[in-house]
Protein backbone atom coordinates (compact mmCIF):
# COMPACT_ATOMS: atom_id res chain seq x y z
CA UNK A 1 0.00 0.00 0.00
CA UNK A 2 1.19 2.92 -1.03
CA UNK A 3 2.27 5.68 1.88
CA UNK A 4 0.64 9.48 2.07
CA UNK A 5 3.17 11.12 0.12
CA UNK A 6 3.16 8.65 -2.46
CA UNK A 7 -0.88 8.99 -2.65
CA UNK A 8 -0.72 12.45 -3.30
CA UNK A 9 2.13 12.80 -5.74
CA UNK A 10 -0.07 10.30 -7.81
CA UNK A 11 -3.21 12.53 -7.46
CA UNK A 12 -1.10 15.24 -8.42
CA UNK A 13 -0.18 13.58 -11.97
CA UNK A 14 -3.89 12.38 -12.14
CA UNK A 15 -5.04 15.91 -11.72
CA UNK A 16 -2.20 17.29 -13.77
CA UNK A 17 -2.96 15.09 -16.78
CA UNK A 18 -6.90 15.38 -16.57
CA UNK A 19 -6.35 19.69 -16.33
CA UNK A 20 -4.73 18.25 -20.01
CA UNK A 21 -7.97 17.27 -21.07
CA UNK A 22 -7.15 13.13 -21.03
CA UNK A 23 -10.01 11.33 -20.75
CA UNK A 24 -10.45 9.91 -17.14
CA UNK A 25 -10.25 6.38 -18.69
CA UNK A 26 -6.68 6.67 -19.95
CA UNK A 27 -6.07 8.45 -16.25
CA UNK A 28 -7.84 5.16 -14.40
CA UNK A 29 -6.52 2.60 -16.79
CA UNK A 30 -9.76 0.46 -16.74
CA UNK A 31 -13.19 1.38 -16.84
CA UNK A 32 -16.48 -0.82 -16.95
CA UNK A 33 -18.81 -1.58 -19.49
CA UNK A 34 -22.13 -3.25 -19.74
CA UNK A 35 -23.05 -6.38 -19.47
CA UNK A 36 -19.26 -7.78 -17.81
CA UNK A 37 -18.93 -7.91 -14.37
CA UNK A 38 -14.93 -7.17 -14.83
CA UNK A 39 -13.84 -3.63 -15.79
CA UNK A 40 -11.88 -3.31 -19.70
CA UNK A 41 -8.38 -2.12 -19.56
CA UNK A 42 -7.94 1.15 -21.82
CA UNK A 43 -4.81 3.08 -23.01
CA UNK A 44 -3.91 5.34 -26.04
CA UNK A 45 -4.22 5.29 -28.80
CA UNK A 46 -6.97 2.54 -28.46
CA UNK A 47 -10.44 4.31 -28.63
CA UNK A 48 -12.21 4.33 -25.51
CA UNK A 49 -15.75 2.26 -25.95
CA UNK A 50 -18.31 4.63 -25.78
CA UNK A 51 -22.30 4.24 -24.34
CA UNK A 52 -23.59 3.30 -27.89
CA UNK A 53 -21.22 0.15 -28.32
CA UNK A 54 -22.47 -0.71 -24.78
CA UNK A 55 -26.11 -0.63 -26.89
CA UNK A 56 -24.71 -2.47 -29.56
CA UNK A 57 -23.75 -5.33 -27.41
CA UNK A 58 -27.30 -5.24 -26.00
CA UNK A 59 -29.08 -5.19 -29.50
CA UNK A 60 -26.98 -8.13 -30.60
CA UNK A 61 -27.80 -10.17 -27.09
CA UNK A 62 -31.69 -9.60 -27.58
CA UNK A 63 -31.24 -10.59 -31.13
CA UNK A 64 -30.51 -13.96 -30.01
CA UNK A 65 -33.02 -14.14 -27.38
CA UNK A 66 -30.60 -13.15 -24.53
CA UNK A 67 -30.96 -10.09 -22.05
CA UNK A 68 -27.53 -8.51 -21.63
CA UNK A 69 -28.63 -8.95 -17.87
CA UNK A 70 -27.18 -12.35 -17.74
CA UNK A 71 -23.89 -12.48 -16.80
CA UNK A 72 -20.90 -15.22 -17.63
CA UNK A 73 -21.00 -18.30 -16.41
CA UNK A 74 -24.89 -17.97 -15.32
CA UNK A 75 -25.54 -16.74 -19.21
CA UNK A 76 -25.29 -20.20 -20.07
CA UNK A 77 -28.57 -21.17 -17.87
CA UNK A 78 -30.21 -18.34 -19.27
CA UNK A 79 -29.39 -19.19 -22.71
CA UNK A 80 -30.32 -22.27 -23.24
CA UNK A 81 -33.57 -23.40 -25.47
CA UNK A 82 -36.53 -24.66 -23.39
CA UNK A 83 -36.62 -28.26 -23.11
CA UNK A 84 -33.18 -28.96 -25.68
CA UNK A 85 -30.74 -28.07 -23.16
CA UNK A 86 -28.73 -26.72 -26.19
CA UNK A 87 -27.41 -22.42 -26.06
CA UNK A 88 -29.23 -20.33 -28.08
CA UNK A 89 -26.79 -18.02 -29.75
CA UNK A 90 -23.78 -17.50 -32.29
CA UNK A 91 -21.68 -20.19 -32.22
CA UNK A 92 -18.49 -18.14 -33.94
CA UNK A 93 -17.89 -14.83 -34.21
CA UNK A 94 -16.17 -12.32 -36.03
CA UNK A 95 -15.00 -8.61 -34.45
CA UNK A 96 -13.69 -5.94 -37.19
CA UNK A 97 -11.67 -3.58 -35.96
CA UNK A 98 -12.03 -4.76 -32.49
CA UNK A 99 -9.91 -1.87 -30.86
CA UNK A 100 -9.96 -3.13 -26.96
CA UNK A 101 -11.71 -6.01 -28.06
CA UNK A 102 -14.94 -5.49 -25.97
CA UNK A 103 -17.64 -6.48 -28.18
CA UNK A 104 -16.62 -9.70 -28.82
CA UNK A 105 -15.27 -10.00 -25.43
CA UNK A 106 -19.04 -9.05 -24.50
CA UNK A 107 -20.64 -11.63 -26.74
CA UNK A 108 -18.29 -14.43 -25.93
CA UNK A 109 -18.98 -13.61 -22.32
CA UNK A 110 -22.77 -13.57 -22.61
CA UNK A 111 -22.80 -16.71 -24.68
CA UNK A 112 -20.20 -19.00 -23.26
CA UNK A 113 -20.24 -22.00 -26.24
CA UNK A 114 -19.46 -19.58 -28.94
CA UNK A 115 -15.78 -18.66 -29.97
CA UNK A 116 -14.66 -15.78 -31.80
CA UNK A 117 -11.85 -13.99 -34.01
CA UNK A 118 -10.92 -10.24 -32.98
CA UNK A 119 -9.36 -8.97 -36.63
CA UNK A 120 -7.53 -5.80 -35.56
CA UNK A 121 -4.37 -3.89 -37.70
CA UNK A 122 -3.35 -2.29 -35.04
CA UNK A 123 -0.43 -4.03 -32.85
CA UNK A 124 -1.21 -2.02 -30.11
CA UNK A 125 -5.07 -2.73 -29.67
CA UNK A 126 -4.50 -6.07 -30.92
CA UNK A 127 -2.33 -6.75 -27.49
CA UNK A 128 -4.69 -4.73 -25.48
CA UNK A 129 -7.84 -7.25 -27.06
CA UNK A 130 -5.98 -10.26 -25.54
CA UNK A 131 -4.80 -8.27 -22.10
CA UNK A 132 -8.91 -7.68 -21.75
CA UNK A 133 -9.62 -11.64 -23.07
CA UNK A 134 -7.43 -12.83 -20.21
CA UNK A 135 -8.86 -10.46 -17.97
CA UNK A 136 -12.67 -11.43 -18.65
CA UNK A 137 -11.98 -15.12 -18.93
CA UNK A 138 -12.31 -15.55 -22.54
CA UNK A 139 -8.96 -15.80 -23.77
CA UNK A 140 -9.44 -19.45 -24.44
CA UNK A 141 -12.53 -18.98 -27.34
CA UNK A 142 -10.52 -15.79 -28.62
CA UNK A 143 -8.38 -15.98 -31.51
CA UNK A 144 -6.86 -12.21 -31.99
CA UNK A 145 -5.59 -11.40 -35.23
CA UNK A 146 -3.14 -8.64 -35.88
CA UNK A 147 -3.99 -7.59 -39.45
CA UNK A 148 -6.71 -5.92 -41.72
CA UNK A 149 -10.22 -7.37 -42.29
CA UNK A 150 -8.43 -7.38 -45.81
CA UNK A 151 -5.61 -9.43 -45.00
CA UNK A 152 -7.61 -11.64 -42.66
CA UNK A 153 -9.90 -12.47 -45.32
CA UNK A 154 -7.49 -13.42 -48.05
CA UNK A 155 -5.86 -16.10 -45.47
CA UNK A 156 -9.51 -17.72 -44.76
CA UNK A 157 -10.16 -20.93 -45.64
CA UNK A 158 -13.76 -21.65 -47.62
CA UNK A 159 -14.73 -23.65 -44.53
CA UNK A 160 -14.89 -21.55 -42.06
CA UNK A 161 -18.46 -19.75 -41.77
CA UNK A 162 -19.57 -17.43 -38.78
CA UNK A 163 -22.65 -16.60 -37.33
CA UNK A 164 -22.01 -13.09 -36.69
CA UNK A 165 -20.08 -9.98 -38.56
CA UNK A 166 -19.75 -7.45 -36.19
CA UNK A 167 -17.95 -3.91 -36.40
CA UNK A 168 -18.49 -0.71 -34.94
CA UNK A 169 -15.83 1.48 -36.69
Amino acid sequence: SAGPEESEARLREMVARRVKREPVQYIIGSWPFYPLQQEVLLRPPVLIPRPETEELVDIICRAYGRSGASKGAGAAAAGTASGGGEEVGPRRIVDFGSGSGIICISILDQFPSARGVAVEPSPIAAALTEENARRCGVADRLQVVNATAEEWAARLEESNSFDLLVSNP
